[in-house]
C-alpha cells in the first residue's frame, strides 16, 4: 500500500476509551479504562468485545448472554500506554 493509503485510514481512526462492568445492575469502577484505535464507538466496544475484555466470566465462555455494558469516550490521545489495544 503506498503511504496516502496509509494517510487515509490514519484520519478515519480516533482514540477511544472504553469501560466495562460485569452484571445486570453492575457500577462502573472506572479504573479499567481499555484505549482502543477504531472508527466510531460501536467498533471501539466491538474490537473490546472480540477479545473476550467485558465478557461475564460467571456466565461462561460458551454463552452468548453478554452482561457487560460498555461506556465510551473519545480522547485526544493514548493516554493509558499499558492499556492499549492493536487489534483489528
Amino acid at each position: 500500500m503506498k503511504a496516502k493509503h496509509f494517510k487515509k485510514l490514519r484520519k478515519q481512526l480516533k482514540w477511544y476509551d472504553v469501560d466495562t462492568t460485569y452484571g445486570l445492575f453492575g457500577d462502573f469502577k472506572g479504573d479499567s479504562w481499555h484505549t482502543v484505535l477504531a472508527k466510531n464507538p460501536k467498533q471501539a466496544c466491538y474490537r473490546l468485545q472480540k477479545r473476550g475484555i467485558g465478557r461475564n466470566l460467571t456466565v461462561g465462555s460458551i454463552s452468548k448472554e453478554m452482561w457487560a455494558r460498555f461506556r465510551v469516550k473519545l480522547t485526544e490521545s493514548s493516554n493509558h500506554w499499558r492499556n492499549i489495544s492493536y487489534f483489528g
